[in-house]
């Protein structure tokens, strides 16, 4: 499968502009629009390609710095032979007013996505990208999620767009935080500018609401956030 995800990845960034650059993908001092990145070698799995890790695996994992993107990790941008190996990343979102934000996660091998500690996806290896709404309540949202990495190498996406080219931190009125640092001056919930709630809107329609029908009917089978039951 891990062929399937290359050859899938491979097409959605050429599809994309080839002005987008990759070289943010690396850890960084900057907890702003960062993720948290943390790693647990030597899991026990024997490099099994179906595990699946959840909330009490990412125990004991190293935090190795601040990652500055995570639309596309993957395990050379770490180093290789890090076989049997968990990568947990969390950061924290600010948001005003309730929204809802589809993203499209993937991974090889086993990942799985947390929002305020409840699990939205568990999927073995390979396969086409899950769709995941995320309903974030106003005020802050804790994000967690985590990759596996069994035999060979890993990798592990999450964004906005099919494409792989939309970052979580660019949707209008949400901050992110690594560390849930955010200004003590951000507006109340209540006061949310009529323009700021349009912008919201109108990123959720041209993003995805007028493609999400058509992207449906044609990858069904692929957008699947199956929740595998726990060991």
């Amino acid at each position: 499968m891990k062929t399937f995800l290359t050859i899938w990845l491979g097409c959605s960034l050429w599809v994309s502009s080839a002005g987008v650059a990759r070289g943010d993908i690396i850890l960084n001092t900057d907890p702003n629009n960062s993720w948290n990145v943390y790693e647990r070698v030597g899991v026990g799995q024997g490099n099994s390609t179906v595990f699946v890790p959840t909330l009490p695996d990412f125990s004991g994992a190293t935090l190795l710095g601040y990652y500055a993107d995570l639309l596309l990790a993957e395990s050379n941008v770490f180093g290789s032979g890090f076989e049997d190996t968990i990568r947990i990343f969390s950061t924290y979102v600010l948001v005003q007013s309730p929204i809802t934000v589809p993203v499209f996660v993937g991974g090889d091998d086993g990942h799985s996505f947390y929002l305020n500690g409840v699990q939205l996806l568990g999927h073995p290896t390979g396969g086409p990208p899950s769709l995941l709404d995320l309903d974030l309540h106003a005020g802050v949202n804790f994000l967690q999620a985590a990759v596996y990495n069994g035999p060979g190498a890993s990798l592990l996406f999450l964004s906005t767009d099919e494409f792989s080219t939309a970052p979580l931190s660019e949707v209008p009125g949400l901050l992110m935080n690594a560390d849930a640092n955010f200004p003590t001056n951000v507006t109340e919930p209540t006061s949310l500018s009529l323009c700021s709630a349009l912008a919201i809107a109108m990123w959720g329609y041209f993003r995805f609401g007028h493609r999400r029908r058509s992207l449906l009917g044609r990858a069904t089978s692929g957008l699947n956030p199956t929740l595998y039951p726990v060991a």
